[in-house]
């Protein structure tokens, strides 16, 4: 008998938890090779294991894909499938006496005590991201810019891709076209962020930056983001997810001043079919719109662009989408962007058209630092005075055709804000540990934080165009954790990040661990400890059913006769005869037709046993027979009087009814494909989200999905 294994549970704190089992006291590892859909897995402990895609029942089966429907050119996908093993196997041993007619078993009484570990990971809290402008005197201000051949300056562009099942193709399509989207901003400073439509995605997936060396290959892998994600695409939401930077660990990676512009790439319309988010403020396109008027000025220097199925389109021009974009074509009309066909086989031209608007704004329109008053701006292009043919919008000076190649352009005029300030106020209260202040892009530790006010302080004014705040609430941070009740308060360890730690407390009324100090965002928490389970007072035997009435059992080491009663193929202990590893010896007669011939009682699994003699070594499985449950071991031509060992494999349980679990819908919409062995069968049934078959073979593999019906 080994030692017990540990018993090891990972857990997450925002989500239900994976459960790895290590059987204790060398138990049996599961007879059956689990086949596992990697979106979900739910484990059973006893006869059979199910594999269930939980995506069912999530709402977000809104692609032809992620219904299990077939469309233009997809194969059904199932929408749940379920494996399972018909026949459990365990292992089993035993020693045959041939001088005294006996059959000797020996094992050891579980330890009931188990080592555990139980893994958990912070939350992680988003970053927030604030920027003031510093007031200012009344001043007078000259900037100076030069027009170059191409478009320059600052572009930040935000890709939102959709991840749902039926996207791989338009992922493909759009990795490759990095160049066709710079043709025309190639010598711009340009940013591309990358966001999928699916926020449990997180954030950024990429941010790909004018000078990478790899930029094309950046730009492919943030683009290729996979087709696992949600069929209830948010992409307004992430959109502004995105521009937000939340999940920065520097916050917004939007640059001051910069040409903003969102490219959405989906075959469907924002929250699927554009009804699907309920009445939430992302379910409309002005989340968006006001978003980026908050940040820039839409139309002027913020533009919402898109490669998606418009509804100016009709479905034979588009027949690989699934749903027109009404909610993202109300964003791109309102923000001055344009759009292509999602279908298209080649997204070349259309991202070319998307880069030359992009470069007309380049051209035209220079961010001022401050904003003027009106009356006092001059505006000189080659030290000439411009009388017309520009306007001013707020801080942006945009012309109405580019100044020439080569020219040189400046601005002079008056502003003021207020004066300029030492106290910013913060919308949150602020975990103080994670705060991080910059002044004009460059951090700064000189300020200190009024928790009560929830203001950031300089002793003296910064004189800079911007101080940014970045930061994560305070709170939210997980400082109890449950590991039951049933723990040895003096075995429970606590680490953090691998390092171990004293301050935590352990309460068995409550089962929780609590930490005097909350770990920090995204901290591996692990606690050990030794738990005490209910002790295991059945135990098999191979006796054979004409004798179990002759089984004796006794402690190995003291010989002691201990009483139990037979209950079909187990031996029954009572739990006042209970000790953790105690050595017990079973003994009954051997119950063969001849001395060399021995009924386990078992249904054995032939290929499965081994036979060796104490003196005289292995038994060649040539030389013995099964028949049933009796092996005859006559030709092995053992020495009288010595022991024999057999070792084997017996089918534990065999059942032909399987637990589906809870399946929340309307299955009148679905159909089952059932298979046993590989063959498609219609002899079973389902009730009360059972399936029931009226036998099945040993060693039976059982195959279910569940389909989606198509109309």
């Amino acid at each position: 008998m080994s030692k017990f294994s540990p018993l090891v549970v990972r857990a997450q704190i925002s989500g239900p938890l994976l459960l790895l089992l290590q059987a204790a006291c060398g138990s049996p590892p599961p007879a059956f090779n689990e086949e596992m859909n990697p979106l979900s897995r739910v484990y059973y402990s006893g006869d059979a294991t199910a594999e269930y895609n939980s995506d069912l029942n999530q709402g977000d089966d809104h692609t032809a894909a992620d219904r299990g429907e077939e469309g233009p050119g997809l194969p059904a996908v199932a929408a749940a499938s379920w494996s399972f093993q018909a026949t459990t196997v365990a292992p089993g041993s035993l020693a045959l006496d041939v001088t005294n007619g006996q059959i000797r078993q020996r094992f050891q009484m579980e330890n009931n005590v188990v080592a555990t570990r139980l893994d958990f990971n912070q939350v992680n809290r988003p970053v927030v991201t604030e920027a003031f402008r510093q007031g200012s005197e009344q001043e007078f201000k000259t900037e100076s810019f030069a027009q170059s051949a191409s478009a320059s300056g600052l572009l930040d562009v935000l890709v939102v891709i959709d991840t749902s099942g039926s996207m791989k193709e338009e992922q493909s399509n759009l990795s490759t076209k990095l160049m066709p989207l710079l043709s025309y901003v190639k010598d711009a400073d340009w940013k591309i962020g990358v966001v999928t439509t699916d926020p449990n995605a997180g954030c950024l997936r990429g941010l790909i930056r004018k000078g990478d060396r790899n930029a094309e290959q950046l730009f492919a892998n943030a683009v290729n983001a996979g087709i696992q994600g949600s069929g209830n695409e948010r992409g307004i939401l992430q959109a502004v997810n995105g521009l937000k930077g939340e999940c920065n660990q520097n916050g917004s990676w939007l640059r001051t001043n910069s040409t903003v512009a969102v490219l959405i790439v989906s075959d469907e319309d924002n929250c699927s079919a554009g009804q699907d988010c309920g009445n939430v403020p992302w379910a409309r396109a002005d989340y968006l719109v006001n978003y980026m008027n908050s940040i820039r000025k839409v139309g002027v220097n913020a533009r919402t662009y898109g490669l998606v199925w418009h509804p100016t389109v009709t479905q034979s021009a588009c027949n690989t989408a699934f749903h027109k974009a009404s909610i993202y074509a109300d964003a791109i009309f309102r923000t001055g962007g344009s759009w292509g066909s999602i279908c298209e086989s080649d997204y070349s031209n259309t991202l070319q058209a998307i880069s030359y608007d992009l470069s007309v704004i380049l051209k035209t329109q220079f961010a001022l630092q401050y904003e003027p008053y009106a009356s006092s701006l001059k505006v000189y292009v080659n030290n000439q005075l411009q009388k017309s043919g520009y306007r001013l919008t707020g801080n942006v000076l945009e012309f109405t055709s580019a100044p020439a190649e080569g020219s040189s352009i400046r601005v002079e005029y008056e502003f003021t804000n207020e004066p300029p300030k030492n106290e910013f106020f913060l919308a949150n209260q602020v975990d103080g540990s994670t705060l991080q202040v910059y002044l004009d892009g460059a951090p700064t530790s000189a300020f200190t934080y009024d928790a009560g006010a929830r203001s950031i302080r300089f002793n003296d004014a910064p004189m800079v165009y911007e101080i940014k705040a970045v930061y994560r609430k305070e709170g939210e941070l997980k400082s109890d954790f449950q590991i039951g009740n049933n723990a040895n308060p003096s075995s429970v360890r606590v680490s953090v990040d691998g390092k171990a730690t004293t301050g935590f407390s352990y309460s068995s009324s409550t089962g929780l661990v609590r930490m005097t100090k909350a770990p920090a965002d995204s901290a591996a928490v692990s606690i050990s400890f030794d738990q005490t389970l209910t002790p295991k007072l059945s135990y098999p035997i191979y006796a054979a059913t004409d004798v179990r009435n002759e089984v004796r059992v006794y402690d190995a080491k003291t010989t002691r006769a201990i009483p139990v009663r037979i209950e079909n193929d187990q031996v029954v202990f009572q739990s006042r005869d209970y000790r953790a590893l105690r050595e017990i010896l079973v003994v009954y007669p051997a119950a063969g037709s001849d001395a060399l011939k021995v009924d386990l009682g078992r249904a054995v699994l032939e290929d499965s046993i081994v036979v060796k003699g104490e003196k005289s070594g292995a038994c060649a499985p040539a030389l013995f027979t099964v028949n049933g449950s009796e092996v005859d071991l006559k030709s092995c031509k053992f020495q009288a009087n010595e022991g024999i060992l057999i070792d084997f494999s017996y089918a534990a349980a065999h059942n032909h009814i399987f637990d589906l679990g809870s399946l929340d819908m309307d299955l009148s919409q679905y159909s089952w494909k059932v298979a046993v062995n590989g063959v498609e069968t219609k002899d079973y049934s389902i009730t009360d989200n059972q399936l029931i078959f009226p036998d099945l073979p040993m060693h039976s593999k059982v195959d279910v999905s569940l389909f989606k019906v198509t109309h």
